[in-house]
């Protein structure tokens, strides 16, 4: 039983011209650190600092305070909106049926963007997820606390919503999958 530490360096940078001719662009760059303790228990923890120049049409969640996918963001006398993002997680497994993970993170039900549940194209909120696997069975308990964005209030206005969610999938074949969310 021995300790895993690894750092992963996460970049990325895209750029453009509009149809005014003005340079956008986006750009984030932070770090991960992960840490296996054991076979039962794992830390995940980093950062990250996003930004760039927005096109138009995101103008008016920039205005205001936020960036989708990022979260709360603030723009500089330059017209640059940035975010910072931390995220992290704790993890525990039990000895063959259970884990347990609570933290910081995105977290998403269903197919991506289209997911009517839970998209991963939302900001990273605060969780505690609970899952039970056996036989052909999984259950997953998960608790939310999401941000309240409709006003789009500043960070210390801001509201918070409560969700509770829960899914039970039976892998009945190979290629068939029933799940059912509540």
């Amino acid at each position: 039983n021995s300790s895993k530490l690894s750092l992963h360096v996460l970049g990325s940078l895209q750029g453009g011209i509009n149809q005014q001719d003005s340079i956008m662009g986006f750009g984030f760059a932070g770090a991960m650190l992960k840490w296996q303790t054991t076979r039962r228990l794992a830390l995940n923890l980093g950062y990250v600092m996003a930004g760039g120049k927005w096109p138009g049409y995101f103008s008016s969640l920039t205005s205001q305070g936020f960036l989708p996918g990022m979260g709360y963001a603030v723009k500089d006398r330059d017209g640059v909106v940035h975010s910072h993002i931390p995220f992290g997680s704790v993890m525990m497994k039990g000895k063959r049926f259970f884990s347990a993970e609570c933290g910081i993170g995105k977290q998403f039900w269903g197919d991506g963007y289209r997911s009517m549940i839970l998209s991963d194209n939302a900001a990273p909120r605060a969780f505690l997820r609970f899952d039970t696997e056996f036989w052909k069975a999984h259950y997953t308990n998960l608790w939310l606390r999401l941000d309240d964005i409709s006003l789009m209030q500043r960070w210390p206005q801001r509201r918070h919503k409560y969700a509770a969610l829960h899914s039970l999938s039976f892998q009945a074949t190979k290629r068939l999958n029933l799940a059912f969310y509540e």
